[in-house]
């Protein structure tokens, strides 16, 4: 990728990873693998858009990747270096639990390097680059030779530059 430690290339790759109809050839497996990795289950229904950088407060606080499907949300706030600035993860966390629809579910991932825990940890589960990439590795594609071996070239990078 070139951006070894470019935050916003991580997540565009992440969110274009989730995207079920992509050219990666993985459906929404490993969407669905993602979150089971950090204890969760992911419900039915079909994804419906991924948003990266996604204003979520009047204040312009946007958190890193947004996916919503039939009836659930999926916020993640993806940390490669920097901290978690006061505050940040507990107001997101009040922005989906005011925000959430009647019937809708609302999951929480924090991505860092570490997988250290965000402020508002019963909201944002933990997940570490390693565990990331673990993911992706267990992962079939059903796309081109080309998308495949972005999903390659995507493990190793993690693997090499961002694991602890």
């Amino acid at each position: 990728m070139g951006r070894v430690r470019l935050e916003d290339a991580h997540s565009d790759t992440l969110a274009w990873l989730f995207k079920p109809w992509e050219a990666h050839g993985l459906g929404a497996h490993f969407l669905r693998e993602f979150v089971a990795a950090t204890g969760q289950r992911l419900p039915s229904g079909r994804v419906r858009f991924v948003e990266t950088r996604k204003k979520i407060t009047r204040a312009g606080e946007r958190i890193d990747i947004e996916v919503r499907g039939d009836g659930w949300v999926l916020a993640i706030e993806n940390k490669l270096d920097h901290v978690e600035t006061p505050g940040q993860t507990d107001g997101y966390a009040q922005h989906y639990e005011v925000s959430q629809l009647p019937n809708e579910i609302t999951l929480g991932i924090f991505l860092t390097r570490d997988g250290s825990s965000a402020n508002a940890d019963t909201f944002f589960k933990p997940m570490s680059y390693r565990t990331l990439r673990l993911t992706l590795d267990n992962q079939k594609p059903n796309g081109t030779s080309e998308a495949t071996q972005v999903l390659r070239w995507f493990s190793d990078h993690i693997r090499r530059n961002l694991e602890l």
